[in-house]
């Protein structure tokens, strides 16, 4: 039981943290697995026929709907600190994805849109390309400048070459650029996955697992 009950974190603590909004992505791990020590705590002390500790077993609970929404939610490399990013897993929110994808694979991203401007302009010398100045912009040289869209918006005048803009991909470059921003704000909004709602259920299981814990500090070895 001693070994169970040391694997059980500071239920109370956490649920104050969780309530407040304080709580770190790897503090609702160690709540799950907190909750997971409960449950065994509770197969544990099954053979008891004691009344006190019989009683104080029947009011531990597991919170298995706790543990399996932050199972499905958290991932399982969390970061300290939801502002690093990477805190909810995969699958759980399309758009913290999409905007995940965009910070990752924004480079093949922008070979996709040149190769679908060569393919819709006819212009094979097309480059989409980015400066600190201009952002992202189209590269057309002057000899192609006939085939330019009219959706393409002129933003540079060079010596052989003009460069361009369109709406599309203006919204492109706010998408990457902003994406990581995105991605972590989103990310620390999500973290608390609808739990404090649950935190008077853990300060019961807390005091309820205080009791055996005090009774197996002092039972007899």
């Amino acid at each position: 039981m001693a070994q169970r009950l040391a694997s059980i974190a500071d239920l109370e603590r956490l649920a104050a943290r969780i309530t407040l909004r304080n709580a770190s992505p790897r503090e609702c791990l160690t709540l799950a697995d907190s909750l997971i020590a409960v449950d065994d705590l509770r197969g544990v002390m099954a053979p008891l026929r004691g009344p006190l500790l019989a009683s104080l077993r029947d009011r531990l609970d597991p919170q298995r709907d706790v543990i399996d929404r932050i199972a499905a939610t958290v991932a399982d490399n969390a970061p300290l600190s939801a502002r690093e990013g990477g805190a909810i897993r995969s699958g759980v929110d399309a758009e913290l994805d999409s905007l995940r994808a965009i910070a990752r694979d924004s480079k093949s991203i922008l070979m996709q849109i040149e190769t679908r401007e060569r393919g819709r302009t006819g212009i094979g010398s097309l480059k989409v390309r980015f400066n600190n100045v201009f952002g992202y912009y189209i590269e057309v040289s002057k000899s192609n400048l006939s085939r330019v869209p009219q959706d393409y918006i002129r933003k540079q005048t060079l010596v052989n070459a003009e460069r361009f803009i369109t709406p599309d991909l203006k919204e492109l470059e706010e998408k990457i650029t902003g994406a990581e921003c995105s991605r972590r704000s989103r990310d620390r909004r999500r973290r608390f996955w609808q739990l404090p709602a649950q935190s008077g259920r853990w300060t019961r299981s807390a005091h309820s697992q205080a009791s055996p814990d005090v009774t197996a500090t002092f039972a007899p070895r």
